[in-house]
């Protein structure tokens, strides 16, 4: 059941038929005609029915859609399907009848290798079929409008006659004006019909191509974004190329997209970047945009799925514009297809660019290359919209390449008014008073009050998180504490629904299959499993399970090996893609987990159930990889403290097999099995306390086992710390793990601190992972830490920041200006504490931070040179003034801040010489800067920018004149009372004052 368009009601139900991934379909002959003339694919039986060709009506549209090629597309797929078809070729209609079979894959018949994809059509010869038409309706409309002439001056025609066969030419100049009406409006009007005979085929063009895209991306947001179709809409910020927002303000992302020419659309995985270009796609093809479209008011939007995209053929020029033609005439006609170019270079189209991640790491320059390219001025500069990880984008800056040059748009997190919102408008089935109690309030507020205590408040502002706790709202059960109970069920209640869908399909078949496809691509590093169109789907499917064997979670396994029949995997990811849990891309080239987050459920549920319980688990498990499904299986099982014990005999596996860690030797291996046992047993067991602590636990021994579980476990690694080395490889191994697990990791370490019915001592141990992470969020964390009373804590925290050595000093030295005095200090005694604990700290953060100015990371950059500037490292001025042109903005703003630290002529000269910078965040930072390095040569540089166009460089520079104290200041800080910027203006009032002319 493969929803697809039908342009014809086939002849009779026992025509050939084949989904366009090569896989047979066999439909019901009772209601194939009804159901085809719906544009539904029909329930299989034993009968195959006929493929439609074209979701259009109008023959002449289907048979250009026959001579559809297979441009810059793998070879042997075919391209003569409809445009829906093409992409949707396995997603299923929604009707869930039982009457439902598919038959048995059939074997088929693989092109030749000499078989080559045919060249794209020319403009003239897309059109050459159609001359022939307009030139006769042009004529038509020539001898029509002759003859309406010639009747009308029928009078004057016959004296006419007569008088040209007597006296032509003196007749003729006297009788000019008749004898232009009678040939030369005939004419104009045959050109006129002409030229928009054209007109019209180029916008219906247009209009089949919006409307078969329009109906494609509907169908898409309604299986895909539930929460697109509550009404809630994704939202965003703006950044310029440098890192500065446009617009504080959080806006409605298709409105963004609509002001962007080029941009990088950012998110974590699950944020809905997807969805965002479907959404803004799907505006852009509502029928009110026709004609804005064909004037050219509106770009033409344009599907692009990356992985699709990198394995098309590129041209002598390196681009790869074949591929675009073929997605407008996948959707459209060869006749639209063939002005790609023309659109490409005019500027006519959007590219809506999806899948960035997907791409083959080491391909992904290049395609960057050819996108980047593709904007430039020549070929053309067309519209674009990359959506990419943020992850991505920050780790690998190279990845990117010249789209780093564009504007980024990153998508906010849900807000808590968007989860009201659509927890109102979610339709839940009718139960009893009972049982409805037992699955959680009603209301929506107290619902995600409820969450708050649930520990998956934080979790929930992912809309892919979001949407499983509606569906498990849905399907009445109790609202699960912890991510990894909430994904393993929203995994299994997909897995029921696509049982349900087929009679006599098992929930637990189709977990195995989805299962085994996410440990598969897990494991393969990737998040979509490529489709050549040869062969059925299953086929495919059991070739890539064969190239890539999912793993299983124990080492020497009791269970028996996983086996994949091909029939029996194409019909449970049929089911799959019939609810939403798998998708195919827009082109049909690949098939993926509706989003990362899923695939990575589904591995913890493949985990869960081939796990014997008895084997010594996979050394592959400590790859990085395997660390979040790691998680998320400990997360799911009510006891992970068993799991956190068997992860921890990773230390005692031999040497020799270290290499299958991912680890260079065996003095590796002991910091990251007991990492991540830290981390199994504190996403498992953080969960479980708060679920006794929330049911009135007050006996304590509920707490007793997962409290020792986790001492023993916090007493190893403090041991690990006193050794030589052993503090900075188990740092390195649990940063390793936070960066993997996520911001949750974090909030679950704070949640046990601050859970009171644990043991003070434990409390405390907990305490030092912090400082070992040492991490943004770990260190703010610290921080709020500051202000705890209990001896025993303060301790542990004093502790837990010599751990994090240099990297806490900016964060204490933050605290000093702290309007709290106690938090002022707190943090002194810490520096005082980190100074005497550990004397080397000054010299190894300097070293650090002078290695972090030249990393890669963008946020290493700006921290070191944060860190130099505390520091007041003279030795660092070379390197923070070459960090004055960095790329980045927020690095370019902490090296200026840094030198005003640091101080001295040379730093000040630098920095005066930058004040005529174009980045008006680097003239603010400078002025800042000079405002704390007192010099009179200064004044002059900040008096002119107490004149720059911005009113916060002006503010900026008024605070410091007020610092400076020079005299010369007094006469254009007056002039700025009446500054039309309030901020400038009470800038320059305190700075009066400060010099003591207030």
């Amino acid at each position: 059941m493969i929803t697809q368009p039908s342009s014809s009601e086939p002849s009779s139900s026992s025509s050939a038929s084949s989904s366009p991934h090569g896989a047979p379909i066999a439909v019901a002959s009772a209601s194939s005609s009804k159901r085809a003339r719906q544009g539904k694919h029909n329930k299989p039986t034993a009968a195959p029915t006929a493929t439609p060709l074209s979701p259009l009506s109008t023959p002449d549209v289907q048979s250009e859609s026959l001579r559809l090629a297979s441009h810059n597309l793998p070879h042997g797929q075919a391209d003569g399907v409809s445009a829906e078809s093409a992409w949707t070729a396995g997603s299923v209609d929604q009707d869930t009848s039982p009457q439902i079979a598919i038959q048995a894959p059939q074997r088929r018949m693989r092109a030749s290798s000499e078989e080559r994809p045919a060249p794209p059509l020319t403009y003239r010869a897309a059109n050459s079929r159609y001359r022939p038409l307009v030139v006769l309706v042009a004529l038509g409309a020539f001898l029509l409008t002759a003859g309406i002439v010639a009747f009308g001056q029928r009078g004057r025609l016959v004296p006419l006659w007569g008088a040209l066969q007597a006296h032509p030419a003196q007749t003729a100049q006297v009788n000019a004006g008749l004898l232009a009406l009678l040939i030369g409006l005939p004419i104009g009007v045959a050109v006129g019909v002409y030229v928009l005979g054209w007109q019209a085929l180029r916008f219906l063009r247009i209009v089949f191509y919006l409307g078969a895209l329009r109906r494609a991306l509907h169908r898409h947001l309604a299986t895909y974004a539930p929460l697109y179709e509550l009404g809630v809409a994704p939202t965003g910020v703006r950044f310029t190329p440098t890192g500065q927002p446009s617009d504080l303000r959080e806006e409605p992302i298709e409105r963004l997209l609509s002001h962007a020419t080029r941009a990088v659309l950012l998110g974590e995985a699950g944020a809905g970047k997807t969805t965002a270009l479907f959404a803004y796609a799907a505006r852009l093809a509502r029928r009110r945009s026709i004609l804005l479209i064909f004037f050219g008011a509106a770009p033409l939007p344009v599907m692009v799925s990356l992985p699709g995209y990198a394995r098309a053929t590129p041209d002598e020029n390196g681009l790869r514009i074949g591929y675009f033609a073929g997605q407008l005439q996948r959707f459209g006609t060869p006749g639209l297809a063939s002005q790609t170019a023309r659109l490409l270079r005019k500027g006519r189209l959007v590219l809506l660019c999806d899948g960035f991640d997907d791409i083959p790491e080491l391909e992904r320059p290049a395609i960057s290359a050819s996108l980047a390219a593709l904007a430039a001025p020549n070929p053309g500069q067309a519209h674009m919209i990359v959506a990419c990880q943020l992850a991505t984008y920050l780790s690998q800056p190279d990845d990117l390449g010249k789209l780093r040059q564009f504007d980024r748009i990153v998508l906010a997190p849900l807000h808590h008014d968007d989860m009201l919102q659509a927890l109102r408008r979610q339709r839940l089935p009718k139960r009893p008073r009972k049982e409805a109690e037992r699955i959680g309030p009603t209301e929506p507020q107290a619902y995600l009050r409820e969450a708050h205590s649930h520990l998956i408040e934080q979790s929930l502002m992912l809309p892919a998180v979001f949407t499983a706790l509606l569906a498990t709202r849905a399907n009445g059960r109790p609202m699960p504490y912890g991510r990894g109970k909430l994904l393993y069920l929203y995994a299994r209640d997909l897995c029921e629904r696509a049982a349900r869908t087929v009679v006599g399909l098992a929930a637990s078949d189709v977990a195995h299959s989805l299962g085994a496809l996410a440990a598969s691509l897990q494991g393969a590093q990737r998040t979509s499993i490529p489709l050549t169109g040869v062969g059925a789907l299953g086929e495919q499917l059991a070739n890539w399970l064969e190239a890539h064997e999912p793993i299983t979670p124990t080492d020497l396994s009791l269970v028996e090996a996983p086996r994949f029949d091909a029939a029996v995997l194409e019909q449970h990811c049929k089911a799959a893609l019939r609810i939403g849990a798998l998708k195919r891309q827009i082109d049909g080239l690949t098939l993926s987990f509706a989003h990362p987050l899923l695939q990575e459920a589904f591995a913890a549920l493949w985990f869960s159930l081939q796990d014997d319980g008895l084997g010594s688990l996979n050394p592959e498990l400590l790859r990085e990889q395997w660390v979040f499904p790691t998680l998320l299986w400990a997360g799911s099982k009510d006891d992970a403290a068993d799991l956190a014990q068997r992860l921890f005999r990773f230390t005692n596996s031999p040497a020799s097999i270290a290499q299958r860690f991912g680890l260079r030797n065996r003095m590796d291996v002991y910091p990251m099995a007991l990492s991540l046992a830290l981390a199994a047993v504190i996403e498992g067991a953080t969960p479980q306390l708060l679920r006794l602590n929330a049911q009135g636990a007050t006996r304590r021994s509920a707490f007793a086992l997962p409290q020792q579980h986790l001492r023993d476990l916090l007493d190893k690694a403090l041991i690990t710390c006193a050794e030589p080395d052993g503090q900075s490889r188990l740092a390195h191994a649990l940063q390793a793990i936070d960066r993997a697990a996520g911001p949750e990791f974090i909030t679950h370490i704070t949640t046990l601190i601050h859970l009171s019915s644990l043991d003070r001592l434990l409390r405390a141990q907990v305490v030092t992972l912090l400082g070992l992470i040492s991490s943004e969020a770990s260190l703010d964390a610290l921080m709020d830490l500051l202000a705890e009373t209990d001896p025993t804590l303060r301790q542990a925290v004093n502790q837990s920041l010599a751990y994090a050595g240099a990297a806490a000093l900016a964060p204490l030295q933050a605290r000093l200006r702290d309007q709290r005095e106690m938090i002022r200090t707190r943090a002194a005694e810490a520096l005082t504490y980190i100074s005497e604990t550990t004397p080397d700290t000054a010299d190894a953060a300097l070293a650090a931070a002078r290695l972090g100015l030249t990393s890669g990371d963008v946020r290493q950059r700006r921290s070191a040179a944060e860190t130099l500037g505390s520091l007041r490292a003279l030795e660092a001025l070379d390197g923070l003034i070459e960090r004055l042109d960095d790329g980045e903005s927020v690095v370019r703003v902490a090296a200026a801040r840094a030198l005003g630290q640091i101080g001295g002529k040379r730093a000040r000269a630098v920095l005066r010489n930058k004040a005529e910078s174009a980045d008006p965040a680097l003239r603010i930072a400078v002025a800042q800067a000079l405002g704390v390095s007192p010099d009179p040569l200064s004044t002059p540089t900040l008096l002119r920018l107490l004149e720059d166009a911005d009113p916060r460089v002006r503010a900026a520079a008024a605070a410091a004149l007020g610092m400076l104290g020079d005299e010369r200041a007094v006469g254009p800080l007056r002039e700025h009372l009446a500054d039309p910027d309030p901020w400038a203006q009470n800038a320059a009032i305190s700075a009066l004052r400060r010099l003591g002319r207030g």
